[in-house]
């Protein structure tokens, strides 16, 4: 026979050494082969897991970019928002600064009131001061004779006063 060593042995299925106290007349157990079926079921619930360990970590790590990418565009819009809030701010302190009071505003529209009745008043004034000479004029017209060389006219209508303005 051939001395195979540990191996031969274990396949013989003797211990070659042990520190446990050895049971007289008590056979040892040996550790038969794993069934397929349990291996198959281990091995799966092993992938099961470690794919499930993998996708847990992508999907926080997308969780976590998202949610940087969230606070990212909240602080901009705040930012924005305070920009806006901060310039119309500024827009309403000088439109305070520059704004007309009502005493302003009154004192204006009367000056406007009295400019246009000045122009009114000023305005009837020239058109009763032509009328006047319009009379005068047409009041002092010498109607002249029709010269020979003109045929007579059956129906001679006077021509009425004319208006200029």
């Amino acid at each position: 026979m051939v001395w195979l060593g540990a191996v031969g042995a274990r396949c013989r299925g003797v211990r070659v050494y042990s520190t446990a106290a050895r049971l007289v007349g008590a056979e040892p157990t040996i550790r038969g082969p794993m069934r397929p079926f349990t291996g198959t079921v281990l091995g799966f619930l092993f992938g099961f897991g470690a794919a499930s360990l993998c996708g847990l970590f992508m999907l926080q790590r997308e969780f976590n970019l998202a949610v940087s990418s969230v606070a990212n565009s909240s602080d901009m819009l705040a930012g924005a928002a305070a920009n806006r809030v901060e310039m119309l701010e500024n827009e309403v302190r000088r439109m305070r600064k520059n704004a007309v009071t009502l005493t302003d505003a009154s004192r204006a529209s009367e000056s406007n009131d009295k400019l246009y009745r000045d122009m009114f008043e000023e305005t009837l004034s020239l058109r009763e001061r032509m009328w006047n000479l319009e009379h005068a004029i047409f009041a002092t017209r010498a109607v002249a004779p029709d010269p020979d060389w003109a045929p007579p006219l059956v129906h001679t209508k006077t021509l009425p006063a004319v208006r200029l303005i």
